[in-house]
């Protein structure tokens, strides 16, 4: 599997083509340049840093320094001498950062899932520390979504009496899926997409990160994906479903497989536990033993439907390019 490593480097010193600002420095501190590097681990060689921005705060919450860049490079001068907390964000949305004057109005802004591309991910960094001139730090971004995948699965019932029948796989997709996180990266659940079942109305970059359609004939053999999808984390994990619950309340995202059996809709919903940014939940050995459900909400049981889920930080060792 190609794994790259993505390289952005903060200098510094002015860069064109970038927006940024400086406040007037606190009494007994200076402006001086430091150089950042932030670094993002993927398994997908398309991942890339369309636009970076740095946010500088003083002690006391107010913004010292924000620059933001359509590239790889920032380069931004930094209050020294006391006490700065500063955060790195990729791939934010345009104008998504502009005004920003203070930490906290930062950390209550929102990501959406509708900001991110399977190819540029909202990603972010943060720190404190004294800054002093020269001074280099090193940051890893981490992503603001989850990514799950279903690596295959097995539909063994089919081997019995349901044998001749017209199988088919038509859907893959998450319900329940979380559309929000603030930059905090402290999960929570505000926006909601899929509610109980697919919505058809789901504006087309939402969809791409968590439907899949197909017509995929099927025998009892296995069936390879892999096939991934994309959401904000869902701090949820309280095991309601539609048929305990037929009101929409916040429950776990669940990855539902859909089946067509002879012209009949039936699925199989997979619960995901409560989800964090920058992890991996990965469906693995999904054997088919039943039927399903009649509705895309309400799990089925152990008798008819066994597979494992591994967490995983979303971080790979992985080849490097210095932009």
């Amino acid at each position: 599997m190609n794994m790259t490593k993505v390289v952005a480097r903060i200098l510094s010193a002015t860069v064109m083509m970038c927006t940024s600002c400086t406040m007037e420095p606190e009494n007994g501190t200076g402006w001086e340049p430091v150089s950042f590097s932030a670094v993002v681990n993927t398994k997908s060689s398309a991942m890339e840093i369309g636009t970076l921005d740095l946010l500088v705060f003083h002690p006391d919450g107010r913004i010292g320094t924000y620059s933001r860049v359509h590239g790889d490079e920032v380069r931004a001068r930094v209050s020294t001498g006391s006490m700065m907390e500063w955060y790195l964000v990729a791939n934010a949305p345009d104008g998504g950062l502009d005004g920003i004057s203070s930490e906290q109005s930062l950390l209550s802004c929102l990501s959406r899932l509708s900001d991110n591309d399977p190819s540029e991910f909202v990603m972010a960094a943060s720190g404190k520390q004294v800054f002093a001139a020269g001074d280099h730090v090193d940051a890893e971004l981490v992503r603001l979504p989850c990514k799950i995948t279903l690596e295959s699965f097995t539909p063994r019932f089919l081997e019995a009496s349901y044998s001749g029948c017209d199988a088919r796989m038509t859907g893959l997709f998450l319900i329940n899926a979380v559309g929000s996180c603030p930059y905090s990266m402290v999960p929570q659940a505000g926006d909601w997409y899929n509610k109980m079942g697919v919505d058809v109305s789901l504006p087309q970059n939402v969809r791409d990160c968590i439907v899949k359609e197909f017509d995929i004939p099927l025998s009892a053999s296995r069936v390879d994906g892999p096939w991934s999808f994309y959401c904000m984390p869902n701090p949820v994990d309280n095991g309601i479903h539609s048929g305990t619950s037929p009101a929409w309340s916040p429950r776990n995202t669940r990855l539902v497989l859909e089946l067509s059996i002879d012209g009949v809709k039936r699925w199989y919903p997979i619960d995901l536990p409560a989800m964090k940014c920058n992890h991996e939940y990965i469906v693995e050995s999904l054997i088919l033993l039943g039927e399903g459900s009649e509705h895309p909400d309400i799990p089925v049981t152990r008798r008819d439907i066994v597979f494992d889920v591994s967490v995983n930080p979303w971080e790979n060792e992985s080849k490097e390019i210095i932009f």
